[in-house]
């Protein structure tokens, strides 16, 4: 059996419950373990630049790890003693500085059992996320969603009802600051934007990853096709947009907590261009720390505004004569125009991501 180890301090790593995974940083991309019918566990690992050697960990009895090998720099290599029982191990390299040494910290464990070709328990094979190696998932910088991998049997296993002895699935990010998961693999942004890597590891290091990238669509760098809008609209944008961009980040952040599917606000100004609040339906929308931006969006239109927020995105109208009206919307996550019975057109088209612009004409 063989195993390839990459030493370095990067994403914490969290396992599902039971699993024993470590919870320091290793990162996971260079990982790999091949398991075959043998009685011992031969490491390989990549050199770290820099480093004079490293020390090997096993699991003992006591619930500690403890040194069981040390190996210069040149040397990526150690191989263990014969044993029928489940292996367990970490490693960390070591840079000399005088007649002290400077430590990495230990990588995550990777263990293994030895098991003979038509045994019942053996390692685990293929790691397999439920997307394409590589895929790059979006979300919004408020954003979760549920990821799903399967580990299959090891390639050398002879006994075709054999099962995986550790059926745990190890997640981790490499920046937590960008999007955390947890053991049962929940990924969440954290509220700002950016990429890092999601990786799915199995007990022997075997792993599977996907991008994530984090984007907060509610704040666009620019809209597009203001020549072709509305000149009221047109305007609004150009002067106001970002209080726009205020005002959509703040409901598609609150969205969870305050409505649902049978929830809606409208807000627009009375005849004394107060800012006052429409009907709601089967709860409240909390609104503190908004005000001042809905009402500075709504006093800047001479006519008649209103921002209508429902669990489909949030809305902004400009009324015009003989019921025509020009629309602003942004969409809320997994919402797109055509829920809403828009068909794109002249009049209907997509100015930003996940914002839609919308001119119904007179009599129409």
């Amino acid at each position: 059996m063989e195993l390839v180890v990459t030493i370095n301090t990067e994403p914490k790593v969290l396992g599902t419950k039971g699993s024993g995974s470590d919870k320091r940083g290793c990162h996971a991309s260079q990982i790999r373990i091949n398991t075959e019918c043998v009685e011992f566990c031969s490491w390989l690992w990549k050199e770290v630049k820099g480093a004079d050697g490293y020390e090997i960990f096993r699991y003992n009895k006591g619930n500690k790890f403890v040194k069981v090998a040390a190996v210069k720099q040149g040397v990526a290599m150690w191989k263990s003693g014969k044993t029928l029982y489940n292996q367990t191990f970490k490693i960390r390299a070591y840079k000399k500085r005088g007649k002290k040494r400077s430590y990495s910290i230990l990588s995550y464990e990777v263990s293994a059992i030895p098991y003979k070709k038509k045994a019942k328990k053996v390692n685990a094979g293929r790691v397999k996320i439920n997307i394409k190696q590589g895929y790059r998932v979006r979300l919004s910088v408020y954003e979760s969603k549920k990821m799903t991998a399967k580990i299959k049997v090891s390639k050398f296993a002879g006994n075709k009802k054999a099962k995986i002895y550790d059926t745990a699935i190890r997640w981790c990010s490499s920046n937590e600051k960008v999007v955390k998961v947890d053991g049962e693999g929940n990924i969440k942004a954290q509220g700002k934007t950016g990429k890092c890597k999601i990786y799915a590891r199995a007990h022997n290091g075997n792993c599977d990853w996907f991008w994530v990238e984090v984007i907060n669509y509610a704040r666009p760098e620019e809209f597009d096709g203001l020549k072709d809008m509305q000149m009221d609209m047109a305007i609004l944008i150009q002067q106001h947009g970002s209080e726009l961009r205020d005002i959509a980040e703040y409901f598609e952040k609150n969205k969870a907590i305050h409505y649902n599917e049978s929830q809606a606000m409208l807000f627009q100004l009375d005849s004394e261009r107060k800012c006052v609040e429409g009907e709601i339906i089967n709860g409240e929308i909390e609104t503190k720390g908004i005000e001042g931006k809905l009402y500075s969006v709504m006093e800047a239109y001479p006519g008649v505004m209103q921002i209508y927020v429902t669990n489909f995105g949030v809305h902004f109208i400009l009324e015009g004569n003989n019921s025509a009206y020009v629309e602003l919307v942004f969409l809320f996550e997994g919402r797109n125009e055509k829920e809403n019975g828009m068909k794109e057109s002249n009049d209907l088209f997509q100015t930003a991501p996940r914002w839609i612009y919308h001119y119904s004409r007179a009599g129409m």
